[in-house]
């Protein structure tokens, strides 16, 4: 849950940060405090505490009342589109790159996927990392994949949408360590 939070995890014009009531949240010192929704200023696939760098301890949520026979149905609907479209294996953190703003597309952005196929991405490995292919914004890793594989294929993907339609992909994924260019 904490990293829903971090990063404002979201899908289908949804995201997390909408539903948020407020966090406990403990500081680099080992503070602790409970802080409101606002103070984490959510953004698309963004929030405030990637600057603070605080650590999510719990959450609560406001959520609305609703039919449940609805609720169930579109539940479904999405699990069924996802599953369709998404590694059953689990090696991969899901989209790669952040969709672009973009307010004449569905819900106002328009995704980095279709770019991606458009540059031929799904045809596309480095060493043991290779682009999933059934979503041209998804990295998988086939088992033997280095972070470096995973890094260089990344950096190609980056050059291709730029170099075919001006566009520089933004990362959705987080890095941790460090990775020479």
């Amino acid at each position: 849950m904490g990293g829903a939070l971090y990063g404002n995890a979201g899908a289908y014009g949804g995201q997390i940060g909408t539903v948020v009531r407020d966090l406990t949240v403990m500081n680099r010192g080992g503070e602790i405090r409970t802080v409101a929704a606002d103070y984490c200023g959510f953004g698309y696939r963004d929030s405030y505490l990637k600057v603070s760098r605080e650590i999510v301890i719990s959450a609560r949520f406001c959520l609305r009342m609703g039919d449940r026979g609805l609720i169930s149905r579109e539940i479904d609907r999405i699990l069924a589109i996802r599953g369709a479209k998404f590694p059953p294996d689990g090696r991969t953190a899901g989209c790669f790159f952040k969709n672009i703003p973009d307010p004449s597309q569905p819900f106002g952005k328009l995704p980095a996927g279709k770019l991606l196929d458009e540059v031929g991405a799904k045809t596309l490995h480095v060493g043991g990392a290779k682009v999933y292919e059934k979503h041209a914004n998804i990295i998988v890793n086939t088992g033997t994949a280095s972070s470096k594989d995973i890094s260089d294929l990344a950096d190609i993907l980056k050059k291709k949408v730029l170099q075919k339609f001006g566009i520089m992909l933004e990362e959705e994924v987080i890095r941790i360590g460090s990775f020479p260019t």
